[in-house]
């Protein structure tokens, strides 16, 4: 806050005290949490997007997702505002909801939730991690996801994070900050690096 840069942000399953997706959502936790993050600068989106703009008048947008597993993630909503030709990322806790962005709309997309696995399995083919056994359904833990996930030229990254979850334990899963470094070219925005 103290560089002057905006600060965006979604809320997620936690941030709802939901352990599990089917406790009970606590959404008196969800808004002291966000009116905290407020207070501090922060811009918290829920289905919204936040605009910036630079010299020239180019606009980038942030498009925020509700949380899944708080019921209160709304696509529709959350783009209705955005023109489809203009350059923008969209955030959103859980991958899952990856799936259901129109085509060509989440050309830039990022998630978490899943801390990466927490466990990677050594010896197995592409890094697997527990989740891939454990759950009945495609996972995304990490990095970016296959493009055939996608619709059109949608295109998802996973952060690990830098926590966890459940089992306080990481096994081949070290926690990660990602920065990336994004530039214009040929008026369309495009992934230059991430670490």
């Amino acid at each position: 806050m103290d560089a002057e840069i905006p600060v965006v942000a979604v809320l997620g399953n936690h941030d709802y005290s939901l352990a599990h997706e089917t406790d009970k959502i606590n959404n008196v936790i969800a808004t002291y949490l966000t009116v905290f993050l407020q207070d501090l600068g922060v811009v918290v989106l829920e289905n919204e997007s936040y605009s910036l703009t630079n010299d020239s008048g180019s606009s980038f947008h942030v498009i925020g997702l509700g949380s899944m597993w708080a019921v209160r993630s709304d696509i529709k909503k959350a783009f209705s505002k955005i023109p489809a030709n203009e350059p923008r990322a969209v955030l959103m806790h859980n991958p899952v909801v990856y799936k259901d962005i129109p085509a060509d709309q989440g050309a830039f997309t990022l998630a978490a939730h899943t801390h990466g696995g927490q466990i990677h399995l050594p010896l197995m083919p592409e890094s697997k991690t527990w989740l891939d056994i454990a759950l009945p359904r495609e996972v995304v833990a990490e990095g970016w996801a296959a493009d055939s996930i996608g619709k059109g030229s949608n295109r998802l990254y996973v952060n690990r994070g830098i926590r966890f979850s459940m089992l306080p334990i990481r096994f081949f899963c070290r926690p990660e900050l990602t920065i990336f470094n994004l530039s214009q070219k040929n008026d369309t925005l495009v992934k230059s690096d991430s670490e």
